[in-house]
This record gives C-alpha cells, sequence and structure tokens, in this order.
C-alpha cells in the first residue's frame, strides 16, 4: 500500500522518523494480510489521514474544450442562418422589384435613349430617392454596380453580363443576356422585348 508522509514543519525529525518506523512495523507485522494498522498518534501528537486527490486538470480542459467547440459551432450555424435570411430577403426584393424596374428602362428607351442613357437614369434617380429617404433597394444598388463598371472602362455587354451572373436570379439572367444580345447585335423591338421579359 503506498503511503506518503506529508509532515508539518512544527514536526521535528525526532517525530517524523518515529511515525516512519511505526509504520514500517505495522507493514512487516501484516504483510500477508494485505492490511496494515496507521497509528492514531506519535508523541500524544494526532495524525490525520486522507485519500490522495487526483488529479483531474484533464478532464477539467476537455469539458472546458467541448463547451468552447459547442459555443463556436452555435456562433457559427446561428451567422450561417443569418446570412441565409438575408440572402432570401434580398431574392424577394429584387423579383418584387424586377417589373418596375424593366418597365422603367423600356419606357426610358421608348422615348429614345440607348440602353446605357437609360441604364444611368434609372441609377441617379435611385442616388436621388435615396438621399431623401436613406433606403437602399437591392436591384438599383446592383444596377449602380454596373453602371460604375461602364463608367470605368468596363464594355457594355460585359458589365451587363456580370449584372445577372452576379444576381443569380433567372429573371435578371435573362435580362442580362437580352440587353448584351442587343448592344452587340443591334434590336430595333428591344422596347417590346423588355415589356416580354418584365413580365416574366
Amino acid at each position: 500500500i503506498p503511503i506518503t508522509i506529508i509532515t508539518s514543519e512544527l514536526i521535528d525529525d525526532v517525530v517524523y522518523s518515529k511515525i516512519y518506523q511505526n509504520i514500517e512495523e505495522q507493514n512487516n507485522k501484516y504483510s500477508k494480510e494485505n492490511k496494515i494498522i496507521l497509528p492514531s498518534n506519535i508523541e500524544n501528537r494526532p495524525i490525520v489521514y486522507s485519500n490522495k486527490k487526483e488529479d483531474n486538470s484533464y478532464e477539467k480542459y476537455g469539458i472546458i474544450i467541448v463547451l468552447f467547440a459547442s459555443i463556436t459551432l452555435i456562433i457559427v450555424i446561428g451567422g450561417e442562418k443569418q446570412l441565409e435570411k438575408q440572402l432570401q430577403i434580398r431574392e424577394n426584393d429584387m423579383i418584387i422589384d424586377y417589373p418596375v424596374m424593366v418597365n422603367k428602362l423600356a419606357l426610358l428607351i421608348s422615348a429614345g435613349m440607348n440602353i446605357k442613357k437609360a441604364w444611368r437614369k434609372i441609377c441617379l434617380d435611385y442616388v436621388d430617392r435615396k438621399k431623401l429617404s436613406g433606403n437602399k433597394q437591392y436591384i438599383y444598388e446592383e444596377m449602380l454596380y454596373t453602371f460604375n463598371e461602364i463608367s470605368n472602362g468596363e464594355s457594355e455587354i460585359k458589365a451587363y453580363t456580370h449584372f445577372g451572373k452576379r444576381i443569380g436570379i433567372g429573371m435578371y439572367i435573362k435580362l442580362s443576356t437580352l440587353l448584351a444580345q442587343c448592344i452587340q447585335k443591334g434590336n430595333e423591338n428591344i422596347t417590346d422585348d423588355l415589356i416580354a421579359v418584365a413580365s416574366d
């Protein structure tokens, strides 16, 4: 049986030796019986025994790691759900605003503007509205991005194509394809075609 003697600084070497000697004697006496009788006092001084405390620091660290991982997972899942919710709101708003925007484009083109000028007019009107109301609309923010691309030297065909791909909604991809084809090949019926896709 392993025994560790932890003495007080007030116990001298003589008392310590007596404790150790007593334990050795008991160990030799009861060695075959697999037991030992420990002294209750030495030199009229009580002796206190206690089980060795196990070091469960690894268990504590394990619990901390599991808790940290769980909290991290909850944050990640919550963030993903929030992002998914925002993307759904964006898509819904852009679907709702689609026919209004396309009809504006068709109206301006029918009034004599080309696609680039009509696009610019819609963007500038939106900027003025946003200054007054402070409200942002996803579709017009995307149109502004495209307008800035063209202003910075990107070709209209590529800019309108990027517009559809960036949004990623079928009706917008169809619109961007129509605009790119009109720029590339020309289309005298662009107004009618815009009115048609507005109802998709």
